[in-house]
């Protein structure tokens, strides 16, 4: 299963880091969740992936890699892509970008 939805940049910047958390919340099943920042239609190599496992524990990862930062410009259309192993747990899911 994959998920995106896009929107403008509001100003120019350099996309440099993405964090992620997920947990299981009910119907625990292994699944891997990953995580990519996409530039106008585009995946960029900003990724991150996490394999939960467990019901209640949280899994976490980021990508911070100097060569993986992208930059965009005021009205570039900026999503965050999701996708998912399988749709059997439900994972509450936290993501966060820094860009400067």
């Amino acid at each position: 299963m994959v998920q995106r939805s896009a929107m403008p940049a509001a100003t120019t910047c350099s996309f440099k880091a993405l964090y992620v958390a997920g947990t299981i919340t009910a119907s625990a099943a292994s699944d891997t969740i990953t995580i990519t920042m996409i530039k106008n239609g585009s995946a960029t190599a900003l990724t991150a992936q996490i394999i939960v496992t467990t019901l209640n524990a949280t899994v976490t990862a980021s990508d911070t890699v100097a060569g993986h930062a992208f930059s965009v410009v005021a009205n570039d259309q900026i999503a965050i892509q999701i996708t998912q192993s399988t749709s059997a747990p439900v994972v509450r899911l936290s993501v966060s970008t820094y860009c400067e």
